[in-house]
């Protein structure tokens, strides 16, 4: 009786002990699985790879930009001037003449460009309106990086040293009632380049340098 009460426990305590350990270890080896692999991958992807390259080609293009518009002085865009030809019994305008109509271009700093055209085709009416000797019917002058067409008269005016319209005809540039003194000297007293007490000296060394006599300065 004692051999066989020895033996009950020895089988109890050997079988059952060790299943149990068996399932504890096949649920522990399931979370290890799922916590480590997939979310790592994602997020290094996620964060490294994408953003790197588009700030590389945004910054290669912006200074690409910035430099273009470094290198042009002059833009127009769009420009138009029209003219008046009818208007109705309220003075409302019912006609107009297109003299420049939708005209854009680029000018670099140091380049020439030429604007050809038969005779009256509105090249001059162009180079007055974009030195607001006209008034801007439509579109955008650039001067320097600024928007020059819209700015106040009294702004413009400042900048009128730095840009200027030579004629061809010099009986329509030069006024008769003016001497040679006063057309060359009107000017720069207007805008602060020179001052009476200087206004003569600064003439007659213009008129040397053009080699003019001195005594055309009244005529």
């Amino acid at each position: 009786m004692n051999d066989e009460l020895n033996k009950l426990p020895n089988e109890e305590v050997v079988t059952l002990p060790t299943d149990e350990a068996v399932v504890e270890t096949d649920c522990v080896s399931l979370p290890t699985e799922t916590v480590v692999e997939e979310p790592v991958a994602q997020t290094e992807e996620t964060v490294v790879e994408e953003p790197v390259a588009q700030t590389a080609e945004t910054v290669v293009e912006t200074a690409e930009e910035s430099v273009e518009k470094k290198d042009i002085i002059l833009e127009v865009k769009n420009l138009k001037k029209h003219f008046v030809t009818a208007t109705s019994f309220f003075g409302k305008p019912t006609a107009f003449l297109k003299a420049v109509d939708n005209v854009s271009f680029k000018l670099k700093r140091g380049k020439a460009l030429g604007i050809v055209g038969e005779s009256g085709c509105g090249k001059t009416t162009m180079g007055r309106t974009i030195l607001r000797l006209y008034d801007v019917t439509g579109g955008e002058v650039w001067f320097n990086g600024k928007e020059i067409s819209k700015i106040p008269d009294r702004d413009f005016d400042k900048l009128r040293p730095n840009m200027q319209m030579i004629f061809q005809d010099p009986y329509a540039s030069l006024s008769p009632r003016l001497t040679v003194g006063e057309i060359i000297g009107e000017a720069p007293l207007e805008h602060g380049l020179i001052t009476k007490e200087n206004y003569r000296e600064y003439v007659l060394g213009i008129m040397k340098m053009c080699g003019l006599q001195p005594h055309y300065y009244e005529r």
